[in-house]
């Protein structure tokens, strides 16, 4: 739905009404920022595993809708909100099979129940922490292309706008590095039992949501040729 959302913008809404939207393009571009900040927020105080990273995406859309409304660089904005767009569809859906793999054990999301998967389901572990790094745009993964392009947009357009995309992306770092140490890192639960490790079908699940991730991410030129 996020990523129908803003299909929506770049195929009907943009070139339909562009003058209107770059007419309002300091409000619209406020209320990119203030996603970003409320969905980060929001997102830090979730218990549910599923929530969580339901509400990370609300932020990391701030980042598309405000490359995609600012006027300074169209085709830089508009390259960076459909690379931030690939990344989202490729990163958001790992860490929810990531959750999937986990209730499927242990059925619940409740983060509280969880602590040190890591020890006796160290491939999903692995697989949980790469995810979360592309999460939070680790040097190397589509995502920081993205983010990058976009941060840079946010600087050249008003250094205040930069800063404020910079806590942005602290605040995801702090609920992504979040996630994984719960729920991974530490002793054992005692709400939880011994379970599987991921099987074949789930590990090539994940491998194949990562490639293009770590692929695109290594080497970008194709890709933003394309687009542009």
């Amino acid at each position: 739905m996020l990523k129908l959302g803003a299909f929506g913008f770049i195929r009907l809404a943009l070139p339909l009404y562009p003058y209107t939207f770059y007419y309002y393009s300091p409000i619209l571009l406020f209320l990119s920022l203030l996603s970003i900040l409320y969905g980060g927020l929001s997102t830090i105080r979730q218990s549910d595993m599923k929530r969580l990273i339901a509400y990370s995406s609300v932020a990391h859309m701030g980042f598309a809708t405000y490359a995609l409304f600012n006027p300074l660089s169209i085709e830089m904005g508009l390259v960076g909100c459909i690379i931030i767009l690939i990344a989202h569809g490729f990163a958001s859906p790992a860490l929810f099979s990531v959750v999937g793999f986990l209730y499927e054990r242990y059925h619940t999301r409740i983060i509280k129940y969880y602590n040190g998967v890591g020890q006796i389901m160290p491939m999903l572990g692995v697989y949980a922490f790469l995810f979360t790094l592309c999460s939070i745009a680790f040097p190397g993964s589509l995502n920081f292309v993205g983010e990058f392009m976009i941060v840079i947009l946010a600087s050249q357009y008003a250094y205040s706008h930069g800063f404020i995309m910079f806590v942005g992306c602290l605040v995801g770092l702090i609920y992504a590095l979040y996630f994984y140490q719960r729920i991974f890192t530490g002793s054992l639960s005692v709400y939880l039992s011994k379970g599987k490790d991921l099987n074949r079908e789930e590990f090539l699940t994940l491998l194949l949501l990562f490639l293009p991730v770590l692929g695109l991410g290594i080497y970008p030129y194709h890709l933003i040729m394309a687009l542009v």
